[in-house]
């Protein structure tokens, strides 16, 4: 491993560590509207998607650190996440927590393999910017500590921000 690597795999441990904490408080509350503008989800709808993101962005670093470039110049993340969020509908915020570790083993794990020069290969996000393999990483951490500071504020759960 190197500096880089740790850094990386330091911030997911946080960012974890702090949507864990919120979701920990979150109660029988997992019907609350978190957001009330465009989709309009309610804590589980943020939870599975959280989980569903993780998963997909986790697939896509890895095809970029190898090279590729998955996600299409044309990629419409909103009809994604609509089409996501109908798919995915019954799934328990267990069962989005199971993903989240399962998948977070898996990325802690590829990070460990990886070198300075896969960490700077570019490839496109489903915003359409184009992005490092560090980079990438590093809005894995954001995103999930975004929608956990959200749901906290919302559902007024203390937290503490390491």
């Amino acid at each position: 491993m190197s500096e880089k690597t740790d850094r990386l795999k330091q911030r997911l441990a946080n960012s974890r560590a702090y949507l864990n904490q919120v979701l920990d408080q979150v109660g029988d509350r997992w019907e609350t509207r978190i957001y009330e503008d465009g989709e309009q989800w309610n804590a589980r709808e943020v939870l599975v998607h959280v989980a569903d993101a993780e998963r997909g962005q986790l697939k896509t670093a890895m095809a970029i650190a190898n090279g590729q470039n998955p996600i299409p110049p044309d990629f419409d993340i909103n009809r994604y996440n609509q089409r996501i969020r109908s798919k995915q509908a019954d799934v328990t915020p267990e069962m989005a927590r199971a993903s989240l570790a399962e998948t977070r083993e898996a990325l802690l794990a590829w990070i460990d393999t990886l070198d300075d020069d896969v960490l700077a290969r570019e490839g496109r996000h489903a915003s359409l910017y184009i992005f490092t393999v560090e980079q990438y990483i590093k809005i894995m951490s954001n995103h999930e500590r975004d929608h956990a500071r959200d749901m906290a504020d919302v559902l007024n759960i203390p937290t503490k921000q390491e």
